[in-house]
């Protein structure tokens, strides 16, 4: 490879992304791991699987462009509405798991190293000797130790390729055949473009194009046209412009939650009780007016107060949130390009022309040698 690109084997590993995954081995691992997630709390996994899918399968679509989760979040929103079925959490709290299988998607492709290696139809044909990664971090070619006489080190694009992590297998889509006739290379070598070439013509793949690693090839230059007579030229330059647009991202949020805090109030309180007073005062001489000498018993009742505690709920107060919207400026920058005209004398006439842009021509002034780019 040329040498914006990496190889990784026994000797010397290195970072990168993985290789094709299996859906339904993602589905298993999360399943059985959900509970102990933090953001998981009392939902089930039922509630996160499509959140979980939307995660692994967006990594698989949008890496491949050399995007983030976070430059990819807008579409995998939209993914997750698609995905997330009678699930009622939100995007805003979903997108934990998302990220959660992203991340765990994109990490650890050295896993695959020592991985037996079957053909399309489940025989094993050898181990994952080493992996060459393209110039986006992300293997582009396997290399496949084999049993076979002089045991060669066969190279085989990545493409389609199914890797089982339970059963330490990587599943590629050729039969044996082909890949025992496959080019081969020692895996300390870097592959040259040249190499790359002759790899994706054996397995009649197209050459993926990755973005942004490769300048385009300049165009020729389009042959002089000579003018004749008192015929003049106009050449036009052309020039780019920025435009700048905007696009609403995700940016965090507030959660209001209730709770009940119980405290315990003195609240003071005036209770009347009756007593019994008792009082001898003298007699008035009287004759008695009831029979005397006999037994007699009078009670009276006495009363108190006592507190009763009734509780009724009433409104303290309100708490309210709004969103509002601030402006802040921010400035972005780009390369633009721009043509301007270079101007080379030949022969001994003197060229009349302007010295700035859109002037007109001025006979007499003349600029002796040549004007380089402004």
């Amino acid at each position: 490879m040329n040498q914006e690109n990496e190889r990784i084997g026994k000797k010397g590993n290195t970072g990168g992304g993985p290789l094709a995954f299996d859906p339904a081995m993602e589905d298993e691992y999360w399943r059985q791991r959900h509970t102990g997630q933090w953001y998981a709390k009392d939902r089930g996994y039922d509630d996160y699987q499509g959140a979980y899918q939307t995660g692994y399968e967006g990594y698989n679509q949008y890496s491949r462009e050399g995007r983030s989760f976070d430059e990819s979040e807008a579409e995998l929103r939209q993914n997750y509405e698609r995905n997330k079925g009678k699930s009622t959490i939100a995007w805003e709290d979903a997108r934990h798991a998302a990220r959660a299988a992203w991340q765990r998607t994109s990490g650890d492709h050295e896993r695959v190293l020592d991985y037996d290696v079957h053909d399309q139809s489940g025989e094993k044909i050898g181990t994952v000797q080493n992996l060459w990664m393209d110039a986006s971090g992300k293997p582009a070619f396997i290399g496949v130790k084999t049993g076979w006489i002089f045991g060669k080190n066969h190279v085989v694009p990545v493409g389609n390729t199914m890797v089982n992590d339970r059963q330490r297998i990587a599943r590629l889509p050729y039969p044996e055949e082909k890949i025992k006739d496959a080019p081969s290379f020692d895996p300390d070598v870097d592959l040259t473009d040249a190499d790359e070439r002759q790899i994706y013509g054996y397995y009649g793949v197209q050459q993926p194009q990755y973005r942004g690693v490769e300048a385009k090839p300049e165009k020729p230059a389009a042959p002089a046209r000579e003018v004749t007579g008192k015929e003049g030229a106009t050449m036009q330059l052309s020039e780019e412009q920025l435009k700048v647009g905007k696009r609403e991202v995700a940016a965090g949020g507030v959660r209001l939650r209730k709770v009940v805090r119980t405290e315990t109030v003195n609240q003071p309180i005036e209770l009347k009780r009756e007593e019994i007073v008792v009082e001898r005062v003298p007699a008035s001489g009287k004759t008695p007016g009831q029979p005397t000498f006999e037994g007699e018993d009078v009670f009276i009742p006495l009363h108190r107060e006592e507190a009763i505690i009734e509780k009724e709920a009433h409104v303290r107060e309100e708490v309210r949130v709004s969103k509002t919207a601030e402006t802040e400026r921010e400035t972005v920058k780009g390369e633009v390009r721009k043509e301007d005209v270079e101007i080379e004398k030949e022969g001994t006439e003197k060229p009349r022309y302007g010295t700035e842009p859109g002037a007109e021509r001025q006979p007499g002034k003349y600029e002796p040698k040549e004007r380089g780019k402004r």
